[in-house]
């Protein structure tokens, strides 16, 4: 038996796990300030003010998921900023 086999939940502790959580509502953002991922994510342009006021909005109307998209140009030209920007994301 492998360890992965050894540690694997029995549907029964599955089941329990899932039916302990809240059900799972999210949405795709993009902030209203934005034109595209770039955008978003880029160090002039991360608006702060405008993503907590909107995502505040969300979670207000009872989303509690989110699903953004960071962008690779971010990341290669501004790696350790971008870092930055998701961690208070």
């Amino acid at each position: 038996m492998t360890l992965a086999e050894k540690n694997r939940w029995s549907a029964d502790r599955a089941n329990a796990w899932w039916d302990d959580r809240d059900w799972v509502c999210g949405f795709n953002f993009l902030p209203s300030s934005a034109v595209n991922f770039l955008e978003m994510w880029m160090g002039d342009t991360f608006d702060r003010a405008t993503i907590a006021r909107e995502l505040g909005w969300a979670a207000d109307v009872g989303f509690n998921a989110v699903r953004t998209n960071p962008h690779f140009l971010v990341w290669l030209h501004d790696r350790d900023g971008l870092i930055k920007r998701m961690d208070w994301f």
